[in-house]
Formats: structure tokens, C-alpha cells, sequence
């Protein structure tokens, strides 16, 4: 039930275009989860997920599945919940003034 409310949120990678500015690019998906220089250029990982935000109403759904079933259904809701969802990278490279020259994801 915590799981289904506590879901990371799927960030709009839409936004994100060549030519964009870097801070609009951290802006819309938060912090990389590395950042790096290679031949001078900058590069930004992001380690994304999609299909896991956060969710009330499954929330209550397995509160009531674990009322009907005496906290049984646990045993079956826990592991579908931690399998929510599917994690992706995106990786964008920005030119010399900070603004994305290339972008790609190991999703699309």
C-alpha cells in the first residue's frame, strides 16, 4: 500500500529538445544522476521511471484487498507494486554555451 502512494513521479522528457537550456533541463527532470566532461563537452546521465507515480486510488485498492484478505494479500500486492513501473536513462549532451546539442535514452 506505501509503495503505491510513494511511486516516483514520470518526468516530461517532451520538453526536452535541442537547443535547450541545461537549468530547463534540470528543471524538468531534477538532478542528473551523473555529470560528467568528455572532450570538453558536458554530459548529463538521468536515471528515470515511468509507469510508477504516485497513486491514491491503488493505495486503496490494496488497503482494501488487505481488509478483505486479513493482510494476506500483502504477499501478492508487495511484490506487484515494487515491479511498477520500468526505469530508463536519458543521456544529453550540451554545447559550449549549455544548451543540448544531443540527447538519447536507452527507452525509445
Amino acid at each position: 500500500m506505501i509503495l503505491a502512494v510513494t511511486g516516483k513521479e514520470t518526468k516530461n522528457t517532451g520538453s526536452i529538445d535541442v537547443g535547450t537550456s541545461r537549468s530547463a533541463v534540470i528543471m524538468n527532470l531534477g538532478q542528473p544522476a551523473k555529470t560528467s566532461i568528455i572532450d570538453n563537452v558536458k554530459v548529463d546521465i538521468f536515471e528515470l521511471q515511468r509507469g510508477n507515480d504516485p497513486s491514491i486510488g491503488r493505495a486503496a485498492l490494496h488497503g482494501a484487498m488487505d481488509l478483505m484478505t486479513f493482510g494476506a494479500w500483502e504477499i501478492i500486492g508487495t511484490p506487484m507494486e515494487a515491479m511498477q513501473g520500468k526505469s530508463f536513462t536519458l543521456t544529453v549532451e550540451y554545447d559550449e554555451n549549455d544548451k543540448v546539442k544531443t540527447f538519447s535514452s536507452n527507452d525509445l
